[in-house]
Order: structure tokens, then sequence, then C-alpha cells
């Protein structure tokens, strides 16, 4: 009697390795898309607290508000300061403008201040940190 040598894997058992492999690759890699973005949103929302930042420290040492929610404007936003009296603009106040944002959720959208100082970005309805009625998180 002949010994046969059965080193390797049959045919039907490489197809259920792989068929196994891509049942995780397709719940993997969409739950992998979704952290990325919630990652995006939330470095999105610490670009937009450096910007409160500076924003708050502009109010404080000129006292200025808008009159309602307004385009936030580093080249033209501009008052007096209470300091030192000569006229400062916002621009002063942050290191290079406005930071990128990468998110779905506001890429390419349009910053904003409302009349209590608070910064948001808004790309359509969609709006960064959220208010009440978006329901998005700050």
């Amino acid at each position: 009697m002949r010994n046969r040598n059965e080193k390797g894997f049959t045919l039907v058992e490489l197809m259920v390795v792989l068929a196994i492999l891509g049942l995780l690759a397709g719940i993997g890699v969409p739950q992998y898309t979704k952290v990325m973005e919630r990652a995006r949103i939330g470095r999105d929302v610490a670009a937009i607290a450096t910007v409160q930042t500076a924003v708050n420290a502009f109010l404080t040492e000129t006292q200025w508000r808008p009159t309602g929610e307004v385009p936030l404007d580093l080249e033209n936003t501009k008052a007096d300061s209470l300091l030192t009296g000569a006229e400062v603009k916002l621009k002063e106040f942050l290191d290079e403008g406005f930071p990128t944002l990468e998110s779905e959720f506001v890429s390419n959208g349009v910053w904003y201040i409302d009349k209590d100082g608070k910064v948001f970005v808004r790309n359509g309805e969609s709006r960064l940190p959220g208010d009440d009625q978006s329901g998005q998180g700050d």
C-alpha cells in the first residue's frame, strides 16, 4: 500500500477561509469608515474651540459683539482695545487664520459668530459645534 502525501489544504478549506475573510472585511471596512469620520469631526470641533479661544480673547479686550449671526471675517473684524485704546483686528489673536476642516460634516463650510460670541461652522444645514436644533454634540 502506498502512503499518500497529504500536505496542504483542499480547495474547499481555502474557499471557507476566503468566505470568512470576506465576511469580516465586509463588516470591518464600514465600521472603520465611521470611526475615521468621527475622528475628523472631533478634530474639527477642536479646531473650532481653538478659534473660539482667540475670539474670546478679542471680545474680552474690545467688548465688541456682532449684531446677530454674521460670517467671521479675520481681515475686517476690528474694534478698539480697552487696554491700549488702539484698534485691534481679530486676525491678531489667531496665529495662522482659520484651521482647515476635514470632516464631511462641515468641510468647505463658512465660519460664523453669533451675538453671544459663539463660533461655529456651517455647511448648508450642517453645523459644528452643534446647537439645540441640530442634535449634534459640542
